[in-house]
């Protein structure tokens, strides 16, 4: 801080020391009392804290005590405010004299009760503002903005809401606010004073008095005490009449009588009659020959008394009896409306003096019209009346004459005239008729419709499905029969009688709703009659669908291969029906062929391909059968043959196995009595079955054995190798055998024989001689074998060498012929050669070969 500064600080403080030190001036006297208050309004729940200050005449502070006081409520000396009810209060404060007041608005506070407003009692039919106060604690009443009304217990509206009675009487009025509820009797009460109500249809005998007594009522006819509208003047138009109301009759009539108080007004009108009834006549008007029924007309009972007076009466409406028609009471009138047309009576009763009047009703004016048919339904060829008719208010009906047309493009036939129409309905159809009626009287047009179907006629005719209907014994015929009449309109509905076959089946064709359930094939006739009328039908049941399938078999089959046969197959039904079946199949075989058969339905023709025993199953549908089958082979058509060894020789023996084949190649067994073997290389004699045993005599590449059986014929050729000694002593092996046993017998004797002589030389001289003798003997019985076995061999036939050359053969023919011979075993002869004997044959390769046969049956081949 600068220097300058300090300075003038200090300065500013020398300044205030003086005043500090100054001694404080005493206050005078009091001279005012001044109130201070924090709110001029408070509720009347609260408290307001006041404040009262006492000035001298230089308003310095003066120390003094207050005295409070309030022209409501209390103040405490300390100047806290308690109210009490609700307004100005004025609060004054005084000291020495001196005073000063406020005024304070004091509010209602919270309301602790519900007081409700019945200074005015509610107006029937006449808004009323219902009204409530809320009292606080002091009594202080708050409007109730808040408080909910209801009226017996229905919800009227909240505040002060308008309500109206809507009778006169008591009510139960509630007001709810919060927790607080208050309930009151209210009464409603009748309005302002507005005329004077008589009683109705007054009546009294003339030279009598009667006391009137008017009703005073309020603008919405609510009776309250009649003195409330002030004094009464009355007027009489004749007779006389007191101040109080006492009405004295004379001259019978209908009689002007008022009253009046004020500004209200009362008028009404006073019947008099005359005293006794000497004479009662009845007058109806307005008076007619005949009366219309529907129109209103008046019923006066006119009394004559003693004294000549002669005047209607008012009857009561029981003492009349009318006998048609209605009558009613309209004021002091009786009024009678006939009904029904006719001629009636009419009766009334007055001071017990009766009286009576014919009459006589005609219908009255039309209200409306129709067509009305004879019958209530239209059916096919029944003729029905149609009538033009006229209805009144009760309902009399009249025929009229209008305008009729037919309006339908119908089949029916009609007549026509004014007021009726006849027609005859042939088809159901909608048959439609107008007609118009113009009514003088009331100068109105009437129209009317007649619309009608027509139902069909009586039953005439059944229809039932065709004559020669088919249907499966495990299906079942729906019958459906068509009704029709005579004109061929169809009966939707009939009760039939059912006969099948002469049986009673109606119960059982109403249970299966109309569906025959067969059970037996062939023809049935069904019968069905209804209403007198019947009808036949002849319907053809035949077997159902196969359930299994059966055969004339038994219970296998034998067939023979090459020879059709035909097996009878036929269906079964569930019912057991059977019939031929014509769609059979066979499973899964490759041993036998089937197909349909010429001999009829049912037939299948059955063909054997492989011998042996099966079983085939036959199917048809969903049935099938398994049927055991033996399968003989078929007639033989070739003779086959087989040599046991492959290697053949002079000397031996060897089997040869024959048996014969069917067209489809099944072996057949030859029969040995009656099949016939030639060999060239030797005999041939039976073993067993098919085998034979050839001896093998002759050596030669070409022997062969010739088999013949059943008209058929087969040959086996083969080679017989040649053997020591001509097979002598056998086989090749079987000679050599032989020589060397011989050898080594000799070699045998020759070891003895050595081994002896180096003991014995001196015999051997002797064994030479004999020895060298029996060689010469052994050479001389040689010499001649050996000549004899020359001359044998110059002997032995040689083979036939031909010359002849091979003929032409097309490449064709020849393959034509091998076909054969493979087919049947057998060398086909070749053209120029007749079969069996010498010449050229084709075997199965196609070769070319020359053969001769011989006179024993031998072949031999020449080239």
């Amino acid at each position: 801080m600068s220097s300058k500064q300090s300075a003038l600080l200090l300065c500013i403080l020398l300044m205030f020391v003086p005043f500090a030190s100054l001694p404080v001036a005493a206050a005078g006297p009091a001279a005012q009392v001044v109130i201070t208050t924090p709110s001029t309004s408070i509720s009347s729940d609260g408290v307001l804290q006041l404040d009262a200050t006492i000035y001298d005449a230089l308003n310095n502070v003066v120390e003094g005590e207050i005295m409070w006081s309030s022209t409501n409520g209390t103040v405490e000396a300390g100047g806290l405010f308690f109210p009490w009810s609700a307004g100005q209060v004025t609060l004054r404060a005084e000291h020495a004299g001196f005073n000063d007041t406020v005024v304070v608005t004091v509010e209602a506070g919270w309301g602790q009760s519900i007081e409700i407003n019945t200074a005015n009692s509610p107006q029937a039919k006449q808004p009323y503002q219902l009204q409530a106060n809320l009292l606080d604690s002091h009594g202080n009443p708050r409007t109730g903005q808040g408080v909910v009304w209801s009226v017996d217990g229905e919800y009227v509206g909240q505040g002060q809401p308008l309500w109206t009675p809507p009778t006169l009487g008591l009510y139960e009025v509630v007001a709810r606010f919060d927790q607080m509820e208050q309930q009151v009797t209210m009464e409603a009460i009748a309005g302002d004073p507005y005329e004077f109500i008589f009683e109705e249809n007054l009546v009294i005998r003339s030279g009598f008095g009667v006391l009137l007594s008017p009703s005073l009522v309020d603008s919405f006819g609510q009776e309250m005490n009649d003195t409330l509208a002030g004094m009464k003047a009355w007027t009489a138009e004749n007779g006389s009449i007191t101040t109080e109301g006492f009405f004295f009759a004379t001259a019978p009539g209908i009689w002007n009588i008022s009253v009046r108080a004020g500004s209200v007004f009362g008028n009404e009108t006073i019947r008099v009659i005359p005293a006794d009834a000497a004479i009662v006549s009845i007058q109806i008007v307005p008076d007619q020959e005949s009366y219309q029924s529907g129109e209103v007309y008046r019923l006066d009972a006119v009394r004559t008394d003693s004294s000549g007076y002669t005047s209607p009466v008012p009857v009561p409406i029981g003492n009349w009896s009318v006998g048609n028609g209605a009558v009613a009471q309209v004021g002091d009138e009786v009024h009678w409306t006939p009904g029904k047309v006719g001629s009636f009576t009419m009766e009334v009763v007055d001071s017990d003096v009766a009286a009576s009047k014919e009459v006589t009703v005609n219908h009255g004016a039309a209200v409306s019209t129709q067509l009305v048919a004879s019958l209530p339904r239209l059916s096919a060829g029944s003729q029905v009346a149609l009538v033009h008719e006229a209805t009144d208010a009760f309902g009399n009906v009249w025929q009229v004459n209008g305008t009729l047309n037919k309006t339908s493009n119908d089949q029916s036939t009609a007549e026509i005239f004014s007021s009726y129409a006849t027609f005859t309905p042939k088809l159901t159809e909608t048959i439609r008729f107008s007609a118009t009626y113009f009514d003088n009287s009331t100068g109105v047009l009437h129209q009317c419709d007649y619309q009608e179907m027509v139902e069909p006629g009586r039953l005439a005719f059944i229809l039932l499905p065709e004559s020669g209907t088919e249907i499966p014994a495990d299906s079942y015929l729906q019958f459906n029969p068509v009704f029709t009449d005579s004109y061929g309109n169809t009966i939707s509905f009939v009760a039939v009688n059912w006969t099948i076959d002469g049986v009673d089946a109606t119960l059982d064709l109403l249970m299966s709703n109309g569906k025959w359930y067969p059970t037996q094939v062939g023809e049935h006739e069904i019968r069905a009659n209804a209403d007198g009328v019947f009808a036949a039908v002849r319907i053809n049941v035949v077997t159902g669908s196969e359930n299994t399938l059966a055969t004339d078999a038994g219970e296998s089959m034998t067939i023979k291969v090459g020879v059709p046969s035909d097996l009878y197959v036929e269906i079964v039904d569930v019912h057991g029906n059977v019939a031929p079946a014509e769609s059979v199949q066979l499973m899964e075989s490759g041993f036998v062929s089937i197909e349909p058969s010429a001999t009829g339905r049912g037939y299948w023709q059955i063909d054997g391909v492989t011998s042996g025993m099966y079983e085939i199953e036959l199917q048809q549908g969903n049935a099938s059968i398994v049927l055991p089958l033996s399968i003989l082979p078929g007639d033989p058509v070739r003779v086959l043959t087989s040599v046991s060894n492959e290697s053949l020789s002079q000397g031996e023996v060897t089997l040869l196995m024959v048996w014969a084949e069917d067209s489809q190649g099944n072996r057949v067994e030859v029969v040995p009595e009656q099949t016939s073997i030639t060999c060239s290389s030797g005999k041939s004699s039976h073993v067993k079955s098919d085998t034979w045993e050839i001896e093998l005599e002759e050596a030669g590449t070409d022997r062969s054995c010739t088999v013949a059986w059943s008209g058929l014929i087969s040959q086996q050729f083969f080679d017989v190798e040649s053997v020591l000694l001509g097979g002598a002593l056998g086989s090749t092996n079987t000679a050599m055998s032989i020589g060397l046993v011989f050898l080594l017998m000799i070699f045998a004797v020759l070891i003895v024989l050595i081994r002896r002589g180096h003991s014995k030389e001196e015999e051997w001289d002797g064994y030479d001689d004999e020895f060298e003798y029996e060689d010469d003997e052994e050479d001389a019985a040689t010499a001649p074998e050996s000549n004899v076995s020359a001359e044998t061999e110059s002997k032995t036939p040689q083979p036939k060498v031909s010359t002849d050359a091979a003929p032409e053969i097309e490449d064709s023919l020849r393959e034509e012929l091998a076909v054969k011979a493979t087919q049947i075993g057998v060398m086909q002869a070749a053209p120029g050669t007749n079969q069996g004997e010498t010449g050229w044959y084709v075997d199965a390769s196609t070769e070319l070969q020359q053969w001769d046969v011989g006179s024993d049956g031998s072949w031999s081949r020449l080239q």
